[in-house]
């Protein structure tokens, strides 16, 4: 060994404290049989950069020469990082870590929203942020989002082009938390359910406590359904999944309009009678592109608007659509609710909305401060749960 090689040595071996990847990287020299010298030659490196590296002394540290270590240890680069990491000053690994919160949050959350929904009074303050983020969410740790994040279920979406799939599933994973903090130990039984089906479009008639009845008497069923406000950027109308082995429903109340609930809700029935083995397997993703998803979303439409209001009664009914008191008595002897029947004339003839919406936004806010009382999106997971278990299922 020459002089260099014996000066490089006593360097490395300096000191009682041999971090974990210095200890490896000698090793490494020895099985192979090189000194410090060779290596630094070989793989064209100074003394100052690999004890960098050895020591986890960021200062000098740099991409390429942390991967011409990790190739000669055999390991991934992330490795080594990590290692370095873990030698930094208590003080600078908290930084890093709050760093580390900072970018999953962004990765997972639009800020925009979260404050325009009333969530976060501030974009800018971290620590409100995450403390916000847990209670909305019911979450002990923010990494434990992740974990929603993998459940499965099926939408029903406002036609939109949303490009930023981040509210979506915000609601998505909250109305998770709420239908799984939910006990309904009514059993569940799909041929139960299609008996049932014929009575629902009626419950539509009373505008002020139809939909209500109709919730308690699927729960009866074994069907769980809530309602939430409507998520800005979202662009979603409910959503349905498995919690606790049934059926859960979680519909908004997006444009606020009254028929938009019943459309929603029967879509979503749909779902539970047509596609409840597809959710329990989970081969039904939450993606808009997805053909599949696409067709089963088309049938779910087309069926909850043959439901609540068949075209060929539309047809019937369509001489008298100007004059209101003829649509009511028509919508009376239909079992449906008369803002239903505008609703899907002005579908078919957006250009007639103007002229008649006023018979489709209906007054219901009785109805909405039933479903939601003070609930609103800064509301947690199980405080959802206990108001719609003392107030709407066993009232």
């Amino acid at each position: 060994m020459n002089d260099i090689d014996k000066l490089i040595n006593g360097a490395i071996q300096s000191g009682q404290n041999k971090t974990l990847l210095r200890q490896h990287f000698e090793t490494r020299l020895e099985f192979l049989g090189i000194t410090l010298n060779q290596f630094m030659d070989g793989y064209e490196m100074n003394f100052r950069t690999i004890n960098a590296i050895l020591d986890g002394n960021f200062k000098y540290l740099d991409p390429v020469s942390i991967l011409k270590i990790a190739n000669f240890l055999r390991v991934s680069s992330d490795e080594i990082l990590n290692e370095c990491i873990s030698y930094l000053p208590i003080g600078t690994q908290m930084q890093l870590e709050d760093l580390k919160k900072r970018t999953f949050i962004l990765d997972n959350f639009n800020l925009n929203a979260l404050k325009k929904d009333g969530i976060i009074s501030s974009i800018k303050d971290y620590g409100h942020i995450e403390k916000c983020i847990l209670r909305v969410f019911g979450l002990r740790d923010i990494y434990e989002y992740a974990e929603l994040d993998k459940s499965h279920g099926l939408f029903s979406s406002i036609k939109a082009n949303l490009k930023d799939p981040r509210p979506k599933k915000n609601f998505k994973n909250k109305a998770l938390k709420i239908c799984n903090s939910i006990t309904n130990n009514n059993p569940y039984e799909v041929e139960a359910l299609k008996e049932f089906f014929p009575k629902i479009r009626a419950y539509s008639l009373n505008a002020e406590n139809g939909l209500i009845k109709l919730i308690r008497d699927l729960f009866k069923l074994g069907i769980t359904v809530v309602i939430h406000p409507s998520s800005s950027f979202s662009g979603a109308r409910g959503i349905t999944f498995e919690a606790n082995g049934k059926p859960s429903i979680v519909l908004t109340d997006i444009g606020k309009k009254y028929p938009t609930l019943w459309f929603t809700l029967i879509h979503e029935l749909y779902h539970v009678i047509f596609d409840w083995d597809d959710i329990l397997s989970g081969r039904l993703h939450v993606t808009d592109d997805d053909d599949f998803m696409s067709d089963k979303e088309e049938k779910a439409n087309a069926f909850a608007r043959e439901y609540m209001f068949p075209r060929n009664r539309m047809n019937e009914v369509l001489k008298n659509i100007s004059n209101p008191i003829a649509v009511k008595n028509y919508a009376i002897e239909s079992n449906v609710h008369y803002s239903i029947i505008y609703d899907n004339y002005c579908y078919d003839n957006p250009d007639q909305y103007p002229t008649y919406s006023r018979f489709i936004r209906i007054p219901w806010h009785k109805l909405q401060f039933s479903l939601l009382g003070s609930l609103s999106h800064s509301n947690s997971p199980e405080e959802f749960a206990k108001y719609y278990q003392n107030k709407i299922f066993f009232n």
